[in-house]
């Protein structure tokens, strides 16, 4: 399935840089052709791209949780480091 996706945003950046050719520019049918089939790929570009995004903060978020839960266990072993020196 991602293949799937990462081939229809390869397409549609593909179709993005192409629409802004002077080739293209010049040519109203190639134009029109190629923004239509940049139009029909819009939605699931976007929507991968949101998919992506979400990932990546769920990803960075679960890191920082960890680096948390880590920064915690070694301040309760310190403490308890301290503690036993102490007695």
């Amino acid at each position: 399935m991602f293949k799937r996706l990462d081939a229809i945003v390869e397409k549609y950046l593909e179709l993005q840089n192409m629409l802004s050719t002077p080739e293209v520019l010049n040519d109203y049918n190639k134009l029109r052709e190629l923004s239509k089939e940049k139009s029909d790929l819009e939605e699931t570009y976007l929507k991968y791209e949101e998919y992506k995004k979400a990932k990546s903060d769920l990803e960075e978020a679960e890191a920082m949780k960890d680096d948390d839960y880590a920064a915690n266990e070694y301040a309760d072993n310190n403490q308890e480091q301290e503690q036993e020196t102490e007695e």
